[in-house]
């Protein structure tokens, strides 16, 4: 979707760069990411989804999807955390991190389309597999929803993970395409230090917060050890601290840790597709 002309007028009038966001949205994640790696000056606009602050018209007449992040520049608005990937590299000066001797730009965008096929199932492993306990909306909540929401298709989501949950099969594909995808890019890092060539670039933030995430729920992430490789590499850079780590509260880290250690000790295969 990329720049969009927003319905409230407000933002139009603004300077300089915003960004709504919440902590714990990998989408927003790559976004804080890339804002640091560029070093660009930024103005936080924290949108906590648990309270429903989505759901206020101030914001869905941003952002008519109602989800974040949301990047405003100059007025500029700019949705989808890969085309704001894609606006940043552009406006702002420092390292091109979309092409370049190091970096291979066709790589680089399929990595990026990958990454984008790939955000379904990481929704249904993250709300099934780290969040559950707490995602789960009740009666009250998805009335609210219902009521306010504009967009459908996040609301059918809420509605079926709250009511009925996921079915087997939903599981086990999104399972399997974990795996896939994490098997794909350990082939890719055979013969590279970094996703699309010897430099980083867009395709090490777009997937790093996918791993992340699949590292918090304890999916085997180490039985590909070129992403493992890739994954320590990643941790040492400050924007991996300040953009994903700064922003899970330790609470909610300890929370995390308790609940993927009862899951596993209860259901340790789950991660293993073949026997699903």
């Amino acid at each position: 979707m990329g720049i969009i002309l927003a319905k409230n007028r407000e933002v139009a009038t603004w300077q300089g760069v915003h960004l709504f966001h919440f902590g714990l949205s990998n989408c927003s994640q790559r976004v804080r990411m890339m804002l640091e790696e560029k070093n660009i000056a930024w103005q936080s606009h924290y949108v906590d989804i648990p309270r429903n602050e989505n759901l206020t018209d101030w914001y869905q007449d941003i952002n008519p999807k109602a989800v974040v992040p949301t990047l405003v520049h100059d007025g500029v608005v700019v949705v989808e955390s890969n085309d704001i990937l894609r606006y940043l590299n552009t406006e702002f000066d420092g390292a091109n991190l979309l092409q370049g001797t190091g970096i291979d730009e066709r790589v680089v965008q399929k990595l990026i389309a990958m990454a984008e096929g790939f955000q379904g199932e990481v929704k249904v492993l993250t709300h099934e597999y780290l969040f559950k306990p707490v995602a789960k909306k009740s009666a009250k909540n998805l009335q609210l929803m219902e009521r306010k929401i504009r967009n459908k298709s996040l609301l059918k989501f809420h509605q079926n993970f709250s009511r009925q949950g996921f079915s087997q099969e939903q599981l086990n594909d999104a399972v399997k395409s974990a795996h896939d995808v994490l098997g794909e890019l350990d082939q890719q890092l055979m013969t590279k230090s970094w996703l699309a060539g010897s430099d980083f670039s867009i395709a090490d933030i777009c997937w790093i917060v996918n791993i992340h995430r699949l590292d918090l729920m304890r999916f085997p992430v180490q039985r590909y050890p070129n992403v493992t490789r890739w994954f320590a590499m990643m941790k040492r850079r400050p924007s991996y601290t300040r953009a994903l780590v700064a922003y899970e509260p330790g609470a909610v880290r300890g929370f995390l840790k308790i609940f993927t250690a009862l899951r596993s000790l209860f259901m340790p295969k789950i991660f293993d597709y073949s026997e699903s």
